[in-house]
């Protein structure tokens, strides 16, 4: 069975937000996507993790890529609504997941290396 598969299509929902933001400027529109791209792979990552620490690695990077969302759908003023409501749901599930990797781990966050 699909692990946190509830959260996985959270964030494709996400995801889909992004990809319907009116967002005018290309720039601007392109990081946004970038971010929850990878906020998406790496999740995936996650899941593909051999390794406890390499799954909280990927839960870590998820999470720091959907910050980088949210901070550039703040910069183009579209963070409200719905989207703001599933990243908050994301982003809460996310961090459950980073600190129960940590745990597994002694409580410490070792996600980057």
């Amino acid at each position: 069975m699909f692990k946190n598969y509830l959260t996985y299509q959270f964030a494709l929902s996400f995801h889909q937000l992004c990809l319907l933001a009116d967002i005018a400027e290309a720039p601007a529109k392109n990081r946004v996507l970038r971010s929850a791209e990878q906020m998406i792979q790496s999740f995936t990552r996650s899941l593909h993790a051999k390794k406890p620490e390499e799954e909280g690695r990927h839960y870590f990077s998820s999470l720091l890529n959907l910050r980088e969302c949210r901070d550039e759908l703040e910069t183009v003023g579209l963070f409200f609504g719905e989207i703001q409501t599933k990243f908050q749901i994301i982003h809460d599930r996310l961090e459950k997941l980073c600190e129960k990797a940590a745990a597994s781990e002694g409580g410490q966050y070792r996600m980057l290396g």
